[in-house]
């Protein structure tokens, strides 16, 4: 019985854990309310392998959105993202993990998108109220 009780107990915990930390993140999702004065950079950090890149880059091309399209694998592009994902960090001590494509909008750095898709959208629907 107890083992079962702490098989429950783990599970539910850990299943605690996954469901409040997608989205949980503020740069996880798109709030568009805190782009007041429009969008004056649209940075697009992406690697050639990434479908999620790809999908977002022709959303954009095809609604005649500008952004710049940076590389992540060239080291520049890297170290800058890098050190745009450090400065967003509530808790420098803990890790992070990314989530391509990287996104900055303005002084915002999206680095762990929890939804491309919807991302996405959510921005394109913002384009065309602007």
């Amino acid at each position: 019985m107890r083992f079962l009780f702490a098989f429950v107990f783990t599970f539910m915990l850990s299943f605690s854990a996954f469901t409040q930390s997608a989205g949980s993140f503020e740069y996880q999702t798109l709030d568009t309310t805190i782009i007041k004065n429009g969008i004056e950079k649209l940075n697009i950090y992406y690697r050639e392998s990434c479908g999620r890149c790809t999908n977002m880059m022709d959303a954009f091309d095809n609604a005649g959105i500008e952004y710049e399209k940076l590389d992540y694998d060239i080291e520049e592009n890297k170290r800058t993202a890098e050190k745009l994902i450090y400065n967003t960090l509530p808790n420098k001590a803990m890790g992070y993990s990314t989530r391509f494509p990287l996104v900055e909008i303005n002084e915002t750095f999206y680095f762990c998108i929890a939804n491309h898709h919807e991302f996405t959208l959510q921005l394109l629907e913002f384009y065309s109220f602007e």
